[in-house]
């Protein structure tokens, strides 16, 4: 508990905002079209972890589309937008009994990446239509 408290008192959330100092992720989403995080349960608990979600993606500012990847949600699709989210997949997707996603964990983030990677390259080889000059978006 001190460690959070230490955080609040410099004005950050929480150690997601001394990672994203430390390797300057923000700077590394310059010309990104996607960006893809991951959690363990996206709920209201994890509110953080959707705060560092917005932040990867520039809160939103850069026009990223934001994807997750989580083991579990209990978020319904209104809150998930407003947290920043376009996508959500979790591993219950594939398998409802949430002891067996986290004993097969490995397994099925294999399934889901399969499917979400058949799934993007399918929409990045779709014809857009965009203005000249307006950044490609995947989504």
């Amino acid at each position: 508990m001190p460690l959070r408290a230490d955080f609040a008192v410099r004005g950050r959330d929480g150690g997601i905002d001394v990672v994203l100092d430390f390797t300057g992720l923000a700077g590394c989403l310059t010309g990104a079209e996607l960006v893809i995080t991951g959690e363990g349960s996206l709920d209201e608990q994890k509110r953080a972890g959707q705060k560092a979600a917005r932040r990867c993606a520039g809160g939103g500012a850069r026009g990223h589309p934001v994807i997750a990847v989580c083991g579990r949600t209990t978020l319904g699709p209104e809150r998930l937008r407003t947290a920043g989210f376009r996508e959500v997949h979790a591993l219950t997707e594939f398998e409802s009994n949430v002891d067996t996603c986290i004993a097969e964990a490995g397994p099925l983030l294999e399934r889901l990446g399969r499917n979400l990677g058949a799934r993007l390259t399918e929409l990045a080889a779709r014809p857009t239509r965009r203005k000249q000059g307006d950044p490609q978006c995947l989504m």
